[in-house]
């Protein structure tokens, strides 16, 4: 069986998939056992990249919880706050609602439900067009750090209260907090960067 991964999956499932295992490892050395006295064989790795991603999946979950915390407080995400006009100029936000409005896309309202089909509609666009590259690479990059910041909270958790092992716990909840502002970083990138190029698009 052939298993193929897009950047997103590298990016976003498996590196935080990765991270938590071998921060258990670090927890609890006894688990490098399961991978044999010499460590790694190719085929080890190959069964560890399936794990990884495996884990990572789960750890979005976590994941996707920590996003809504972490947006709920500025008024939501990205999608729905750009479509408001935040970090666009009112020259952009005023082309970008305008044609959406007359592609059919949004109402004259756009509630948080309206916002996030709204976004993915721009997406198809932009992707359909052949230009989702870069956008895609920020989307990889925060769902990455999202998923980074779950595995390194839940890490530090384990830390403290089932190993007692402080200094650990610490370095892994200052590690969750730069993931995070990362993750918040990257979440605007995706935004305006997706808009952006909406835009560009229709100006071709």
């Amino acid at each position: 069986m052939n298993f193929s991964f897009d950047f997103y999956e590298y990016a976003g499932i498996i590196v935080p998939g990765t991270v938590l295992s071998f921060g258990a490892m670090v927890l609890a050395p006894e688990l490098r056992n399961y991978l044999g006295p010499d460590g790694f064989t190719f085929g080890d790795f190959g069964l560890f990249i399936i794990l990884s991603y495996a884990i990572g999946q789960l750890i979005q979950g976590f994941g996707n919880s920590i996003e809504w915390l972490l947006w709920l407080p500025t008024g939501g995400l990205p999608n729905k706050r750009i479509l408001d006009g935040a970090t666009l100029t009112k020259q952009q936000h005023d082309r970008l609602i305008t044609r959406i409005r007359a592609d059919g896309i949004v109402g004259e309202t756009i509630s948080s439900k309206d916002a996030q089909s709204a976004v993915r509609e721009i997406y198809a666009c932009v992707a359909a067009a052949g230009h989702a590259v870069r956008v895609d690479k920020f989307n990889g990059i925060y769902g990455m750090l999202r998923g980074m910041s779950a595995a390194l909270i839940l890490l530090a958790i384990a830390s403290s209260v089932f190993f007692a092992n402080w200094p650990l716990a610490a370095l892994f909840a200052v590690s969750a907090l730069v993931a995070l502002r990362r993750m918040h970083r990257f979440g605007w990138h995706y935004g305006r960067e997706l808009s952006v190029v909406y835009l560009a698009i229709l100006s071709d």
